[in-house]
């Protein structure tokens, strides 16, 4: 199977059938799912979303699934509706996608369970909980680790965690990206995951030792899996994703997640959908860009009402130095924003 790609080349990533086994079961479980209950899956079934959450789960407890063609933002809902869905799981663009395009007949949905993954602004999260019937949980896995490495509590469920490790039968460990010392607490560190390979996180990447051997690292007493992401824990053990290792800037010094500044631009007016991408900065060494895609084609955005909202809802380094209308962005086959096709356009 491979990556999603977003940040670099996809990697063909080798799975076996003890991997797909110990998905199957895990996700069910996380899922509540029964025999009664019905995935709708509207994202590529060659992705891990599909597979692992979804079409496994169902196998393992004989649920069913029922497959669109094709993701369509405007139908989803109406879609949910016909198909009896009991549950489902989506990106958050896809999610932000969905809210900006229903139409007002959309149906209320009772669902029991949705997960999601990637960054959701709190007023699109409780959003979709009063549309579909129930508050999504967040989750956090990678095509590597298989199954989920951290999910929220169906109770209490937030966006802005994506839950606690060990609640889901996971060990990790948060260290500094280069030294892989740990971090102090509450202090964004490179999440590593342990495992087997082969079992609960994936065998080796085809035909590429070197990269193999880049992310199953021996660390301690065993193999873990060096993420590329980064994370911040609370005092309890709740994790929260701050984004890819690239996708932290220091503008002057300061830390930006450009995953959080576009969970927060797109609750702006007008906005649509958006991606922030840095550009180099004589006097703050990178500054944040923004790429928008308007909420009505025909009206331009208003530049001025935009650097107001950010400047009232972001701190000052986070907020963009600039902005770029823009018909759509590049994606990946499940939805995922391409930054670097948009900070090679930048640059």
């Amino acid at each position: 199977m491979f990556t999603s790609g977003t940040t670099s080349e996809p990697k063909a990533v080798v799975l076996t059938q003890c991997n797909y086994a110990h998905v199957a079961r895990a996700m069910a479980e996380a899922a509540n799912l029964g025999p009664g209950d019905r995935w709708l899956v509207t994202l590529p079934l060659f992705h891990a979303n599909a597979q692992y959450y979804c079409f496994a789960a169902a196998i393992a407890v004989g649920a069913s699934v029922a497959m669109t063609s094709t993701f369509s933002a405007s139908q989803w809902g109406k879609q949910a509706a016909r198909l009896e869905a009991t549950h489902a799981s989506l990106f958050a663009a896809p999610i932000r996608m969905i809210l900006a395009r229903r139409p007002e007949d959309t149906p209320q949905l009772r669902l029991k369970h949705v997960w999601f993954a990637q960054s959701l602004a709190s007023g699109h999260f409780d959003e979709f909980a009063s549309m579909v019937g129930c508050a999504p949980r967040q989750l956090y896995g990678m095509t590597e680790t298989v199954a989920m490495v951290t999910a929220e509590r169906p109770e209490g469920a937030s966006p802005n965690f994506i839950g606690n490790p060990s609640l889901v039968g996971r060990t990790t460990a948060i260290v500094d990206p280069d030294s892989l010392e740990p971090v102090e607490a509450q202090t964004p560190g490179l999440l590593l995951v342990a495992g087997t390979p082969g079992c609960d996180l994936f065998q080796e990447y085809l035909s590429d030792p070197k990269a193999t051997s880049t992310a199953l690292v021996e660390y301690g007493e065993g193999t873990w899996l060096r993420t590329g992401d980064l994370v911040v824990s609370d005092q309890d053990g709740r994790l929260r994703f701050v984004g890819r290792v690239d996708d932290v800037i220091k503008v002057s010094g300061e830390n930006v997640s450009l995953t959080e500044v576009e969970a927060a631009l797109a609750q702006a007016p007008g906005v649509l959908e958006v991606a922030v991408v840095p550009r180099p900065d004589p006097i703050r060494d990178v500054v944040p860009v923004a790429y928008v895609v308007p909420r009505r084609a025909e009206t331009p955005l208003d530049i001025e009402e935009l650097n107001a909202w950010a400047a009232e809802n972001l701190p000052p380094q986070s907020c963009p130095r600039d902005w770029h209308q823009v018909d759509e962005l590049p994606r990946t086959s499940v939805g995922k924003i391409r930054r670097s096709q948009l900070t090679a356009q930048d640059a």
